[in-house]
């Protein structure tokens, strides 16, 4: 940064308001090249940032589905065992209710179709 100021000569008074004028943009060059990388550091931060932001998301997005998947299977799971458990006992029941009419000596009619 020192680099770039202005040295004035001593003893020298003309030209004063030049040697002013050029320190004065020296250090608002510098002023301005400090501003562009910190918008340069700024964007890559926000787009840092923005892309953790969307990993996160996805990643629920993917947990999301995947439980979802899961209580799916789980449902269809158990409505199978729920419907295997009804047709056990319809059976049973059946062959209850054909086994006392049977010891009356009455039959249970049944169709196949």
């Amino acid at each position: 940064m020192e680099a770039n100021r202005l040295v004035k000569p001593r003893g020298h008074q003309t030209g004063e308001n030049v040697y002013n004028f050029m320190s004065r943009e020296a250090e608002l060059r510098e002023a301005r090249r400090a501003v562009e990388e910190n918008n340069r550091i700024m964007a890559v931060s926000k787009w840092a940032q923005s892309s953790e932001a969307k990993v996160q998301r996805a990643k629920l997005l993917r947990e999301a589905k995947s439980r979802a998947a899961e209580l799916r299977d789980l449902s269809r799971e158990l409505k199978a065992r729920r419907t295997a458990r009804l047709r056990d006992l319809y059976d049973r029941e059946t062959l209850e209710v054909q086994a006392e009419l049977h010891s009356r000596g009455l039959a249970f009619a049944t169709h196949n179709v």
